[in-house]
């Protein structure tokens, strides 16, 4: 911010319980954050179902968390109002406070929901799993060990079936997941969109919640210890491309 660093110090820490007190009248235990990405931009492809969304955030609640709901540029007008889901997208802050808040939900979250999205990143870096919600374009996936992958699923009309995972790292459809994302281009070359499975996206959640529980979070865990810790009870397959694909 500025010429002034934003990172959780205790003094911005305490600026963002202010905020939440303030304008939502408590500071949840456990919570987790959450970016739905919006924008009509040239990406739009990138963009989020608010419907498999809302579905995630009924599960979050339905487990017991809270929602924060972040992003400065996110419309989150199809998501259902609920007293333990918080929109910090609205509220009248100054940059400093946004970003405070923001610093805070990101680094304090026990995991987090985001679309690609730049406001998906950051929570990584305080070693928050995130579960990469509706992701597109899958070969160009990011994340960290502890991430979960949960594609858009790209229908093909001459095939007559929707791609598997090793066809979207696969060169010979890379018309499939177009550099520059252009909705006309896509579907000229035969493919169409769908958000991912709902029972994934339940399967998901569910393991996220466990995994939480029983490795713990943080970044001090080695990845090939979590990795072989992990492949000792599942199957190889969700890990090949580095991240757990669902």
């Amino acid at each position: 911010y500025g010429k002034q660093i934003i990172w959780p110090f205790s003094y911005q820490i305490n600026t963002a319980k202010e905020i939440i007190l303030k304008y939502f009248g408590e500071i949840p235990s456990s919570f987790v954050g959450v970016h739905m990405r919006t924008l009509k931009d040239a990406e739009t492809l990138r963009n989020a179902n608010p419907f498999i969304f809302q579905k995630a955030i009924d599960l979050v609640s339905k487990a017991g968390f809270s929602c924060f709901l972040v992003g400065q540029n996110s419309n989150y007008s199809g998501i259902k109002k609920s007293k333990n889901v918080f929109n910090t997208t609205n509220l009248p802050l100054s940059q400093y406070q946004q970003e405070c808040l923001q610093i805070y939900i990101w680094s304090h979250s026990r995991f987090f929901i985001g679309s690609n999205s730049g406001g998906t990143n950051p929570p990584g870096t305080f070693g928050v799993p995130t579960i990469w919600l509706d992701y597109f374009p899958v070969r160009h996936s990011r994340g960290l060990v502890k991430d979960h992958i949960l594609p858009k699923r790209i229908y093909s009309n001459k095939l007559g079936r929707f791609l598997n995972l090793d066809e979207l790292f696969d060169e010979s459809y890379l018309q499939a997941q177009p550099m520059h994302e252009d909705p006309l281009h896509f579907k000229e070359n035969g493919y169409k969109l769908y958000s991912c499975k709902e029972d994934n996206l339940e399967k998901s959640i569910k393991d996220m919640i466990y995994e939480l529980k029983y490795f713990g979070q943080g970044v001090n865990q080695e990845k090939d210890d979590f990795l072989v810790s992990e492949l000792n009870k599942n199957e190889f397959t969700p890990y090949k491309y580095g991240r757990k694909f669902y």
